[in-house]
């Protein structure tokens, strides 16, 4: 009788010889003892605490992070590594969740108490933060035009409202916030026709005075006069000969317009940049 030859077995692949290692360090892992997971353990815990101490905050949040990712492997090999009741899945989750938790709690309280320098702004942001010296009422309103031959609705936009009130200087003045639309130079047409309207409208929704420490009489709505600045925020970008043609137009009306858009974002924020490095050095 012939001897039959052995089956021929093809090699392990790369995802069987990784499963392979892992099983085997389990199993190294489980035969080390309890002394010397605790000690690394606390050793890890130590580690996190002087983190956490503000010794290393200046390398950003990436550090903090992994700081919280020592921390819940220490918590988790101290107190779940170590339970011989727990099956070996019941193990993987739970140490899962003191790695979310942890990471969580130590994000938490890094950003609470050394937040990061500010985020990068939009230009909505920007409208609604700038000027933060003067008092400021704000509203949104939506406007629509259409042609009068046709009849064709030429625009239907909601636009925003600002009117900065600076009382020391008993004068008011009024922004425009513009979302991204092909009407945009109509929309600015529209607002030069009706500058002084928009704001007087605005005004008659507050009520508000305003008295200096050296002054003997308070300033109210009507000591304010209208300098005719006119502040319009544009998310559609306009050209150069349509920003001329409009500073033109609303010239011709007694006003003085100042466009800010994509460019102005970028350069304010720029700005802000070179601030908060600044205040590091």
């Amino acid at each position: 009788m012939q001897p039959t030859a052995p089956p021929i077995t093809s090699p392990p692949t790369l995802l069987e010889r990784l499963k392979t290692a892992f099983q085997q360090f389990r199993v190294w892992l489980a035969h080390q003892s309890v002394v010397v997971r605790r000690t690394v353990s606390g050793g890890l815990f130590a580690l996190y605490a002087a983190i956490l101490s503000g010794a290393w905050f200046s390398t950003g949040d990436l550090l903090v992070i992994s700081g919280a990712l020592i921390f819940s492997t220490g918590i988790a090999w101290f107190g779940i590594a170590t339970s011989t009741e727990l099956s070996s899945r019941a193990k993987l989750l739970a140490c899962a969740g003191a790695l979310i938790v942890s990471g969580a709690v130590g994000y938490v309280i890094y950003t609470h108490y050394h937040p990061g320098p500010q985020q990068f702004k939009t230009l909505r942001q920007l409208f609604d933060t700038d000027f933060g010296n003067t008092f400021r009422h704000s509203a949104d309103v939506t406007i629509t035009d259409s042609d009068k031959k046709t009849g064709k609705e030429l625009y239907h936009t909601t636009i925003r409202r600002t009117s900065y009130l600076d009382f020391p200087a008993k004068a008011s003045y009024l922004g425009i916030y513009i979302p991204a639309t092909p009407a945009t130079g109509e929309i600015c047409r529209y607002v030069a026709d009706n500058a002084k309207n928009i704001l007087d409208d605005m005004l008659k929704e507050v009520a508000v005075n305003f008295r200096g420490q050296a002054e003997n009489r308070s300033t109210n709505l009507n000591d304010l006069t209208f300098t005719g600045r006119v502040y319009i925020y544009t998310e559609w970008e306009l050209t150069t000969a349509q920003k001329a043609n409009l500073e033109e137009y609303f010239q011709v009306k007694g006003l003085s317009v100042e466009f800010r858009s994509l460019d102005y974002e970028l350069a304010a924020n720029q700005a802000h940049q070179l601030r908060e490095l600044s205040k590091q050095h």
